[in-house]
């Protein structure tokens, strides 16, 4: 007992550390096989990601925005890849690879908070995110919203390593992790402030900084300008037109973005959802958060590392709230890091006014995350899996010896049709000149005189199609969704 004792006292930030790592994996995988995500976007990418590795091609654009007629880079595709890389026999690797960066990303939070702090903040910073809703929420969705949080939190330890031992190199390492990001999912455009700011703040030589931000943030685009550069420029054209254009046709007040609304309900509610678990317990944070900081600038106490976070935080809210398009949980992801460490110095604020309240703080803030979390996974389903699992058996068992080329009704059924493409290719049960079936909604409307091989009268339907040619399904609106076009609708569609 007394070896044990002096280890845990000689090693406590291991440990600490450790055990962190275990509760946030515990959070991100329990019962996994009812909360992996497979929605019609997560297949598209598995599926792409697949047939781009089965065929040795790399996909240079990634997917379309859902804010405008442009695509970001193929980065995301090739993360998707390396997941399906290192293990390739199983469909679902992809997601418990994004499941295991975003676990990782936890240590990142401490080591960010170790440096900004020290030991006993960056664990508490790390327990936060740890029982993150929103991070926990995430972690098991193969979408390129999830992994932003990553190249979010080190391009934070890139800033403030920067300012603390102003070498160069860290503020090319911060625009390359923001140019990732964004490259990735266009929501990480919004942390430009954070660049701007560690520029000013820090001090950077104009020149030689401002060459550096320009490469960092230039080269994850080269993918999209290789492609842009054989379609003259359109995905390029477009982005530039929807930004200073097309966005403006939304009204802020369609978009219920009022001041006041969005700083007195939508921020203290995806606080809530990021960490504390309660709107209630948000305003506690954010009141607390104000205290702390009017109190370090009364007393001249406040760091240059912690005034280029609350400036950086405060000017990218301010970005969200003139952004015309719908805000969701997800497309926040990259505000995160700076939530936590947020949270973070308020709760150490409390900490040293009075030490028992400080911990009483934590510990409900802790509770709130932990108990919607565990509302979250409980309430899981994955009954698309589960669906797509049981087709594909029902096809094999009917046809063992046959390959199949799937379509799909007007292409109205993508969040069921894809799924059983990716769960037929995985058993290397998809060809482009296999028998011919399509998925269809049977109260569509539409009568068909094709057999129907599963499915029920009222809901979803496989049809036998192989007595058609393919030209004639195409002219009666089935859309052929094989890896192959997938893949070809995605990065080739600009040279048909």
């Amino acid at each position: 007992m007394k070896k044990l004792k002096l280890f845990l006292k000689k090693n406590w930030f291991l440990v600490g550390v450790f055990l962190i790592f275990a509760l946030s994996a515990f959070f991100r995988f329990y019962q996994y096989e009812d909360r992996w995500g497979l929605a019609y976007d997560q297949a598209q990418f598995a599926i792409l990601a697949r047939y781009s590795v089965e065929t040795f091609q790399l996909p240079l654009l990634g997917p379309f925005s859902s804010g405008g007629p442009f695509q970001t880079g193929g980065e995301w595709y090739w993360l998707v890849m390396l997941g399906t890389i290192i293990y390739p026999f199983s469909l679902i690797a992809p997601w418990v690879f994004l499941t295991f960066l975003t676990t990782v990303s936890v240590l990142l939070m401490i080591i960010l908070g170790k440096e900004m702090v020290d030991k006993k903040f960056g664990l508490m910073v790390g327990l936060i995110m740890a029982v993150s809703t929103a991070q926990v929420a995430q972690s098991t969705n193969l979408t390129n919203q999830t992994p932003i949080i990553i190249f979010s939190t080190l391009s934070v330890i890139a800033a403030l390593r920067y300012l603390q031992q102003k070498k160069l190199r860290y503020v090319f390492f911060q625009s390359l992790c923001i140019g990732v990001a964004s490259a990735i999912h266009i929501q990480a455009v919004a942390l430009a402030p954070f660049i701007l700011f560690t520029f000013i703040l820090g001090r950077v030589p104009l020149k030689i900084g401002i060459m550096l931000v320009f490469i960092g943030l230039f080269i994850p685009w080269i993918p999209v300008l290789i492609a842009d550069s054989q379609n003259n420029f359109y995905n390029t054209l477009s982005m530039a037109t929807y930004f200073s254009s097309d966005q403006a046709k939304v009204s802020y007040e369609v978009l219920g973005r009022r001041w006041l609304t969005f700083l007195g309900y939508f921020i203290p509610l995806s606080w809530a959802r990021i960490t504390g678990g309660s709107i209630i317990i948000s305003y506690g944070i954010i009141i607390l958060l104000i205290i702390t900081i009017g109190k370090m600038l009364v007393k001249r106490t406040i760091t240059r590392e912690w005034l280029v976070i609350i400036s950086s935080t405060m000017a990218m809210i301010a970005i969200l709230r003139y952004i015309r398009t719908p805000l969701f949980d997800s497309f926040l992801i990259f505000l995160h890091p700076f939530i936590f460490l947020l949270t973070g110095i308020a709760i150490q604020n409390v900490f040293r006014y009075k030490k028992v309240i400080g911990i009483m703080s934590l510990v409900i803030i802790l509770a709130g995350s932990m108990i919607l979390s565990i509302k979250d996974i409980w309430g899981a389903t994955n009954y698309t899996a589960k669906r797509a699992a049981s087709w594909r058996g029902q096809l094999i068992e009917k046809y063992p010896t046959k390959k199949f080329a799937v379509y799909d009704f007007l292409n109205g059924t993508g969040s069921i049709s894809l799924p059983l493409v990716l769960f037929l290719n995985e058993h290397g049960k998809i060809d482009d000149k296999g028998l011919k079936i399509g998925i269809v909604i049977a109260t569509s409307g539409a009568e068909f005189q094709h057999p129907v091989i599963s499915g029920d009268k009222t809901g979803y339907q496989v049809l036998n199609l192989d007595s058609s040619k393919s030209a004639e399904l195409k002219q009666s609106g089935w859309v052929f969704i094989n890896p192959s076009e997938i893949y070809n609708s995605t990065e080739g569609w600009y040279k048909k």
